[in-house]
């Protein structure tokens, strides 16, 4: 989630505390929630917050898309 608050834009992401964070960016002390400030365009473009960007898309997809099925759809 894209937050906007007064002063300041951060990258919100909702599942961030169960995410690896190995260049350590996810700041807040929720259960669950982590965010990252982004003081500028190229902050979005730094390889560590664009890995985190990637790695929520990929746990959103795999809940959203149903299973595949396996065997002869003919049947």
């Amino acid at each position: 989630m894209i937050a906007v608050r007064q002063g300041s834009v951060s990258l919100d992401f909702i599942q961030g505390a169960r995410r690896p964070d190995p260049a350590r960016l996810l700041t807040g002390g929720s259960k669950a929630k982590r965010q990252v400030a982004i003081a500028s365009l190229r902050a979005v473009l730094n390889p560590p917050v664009r890995d985190l960007i990637v790695a929520s898309m990929k746990s959103v997809q795999a809940v959203a898309e149903p299973p595949h099925e396996t065997g002869d759809a003919s049947q």
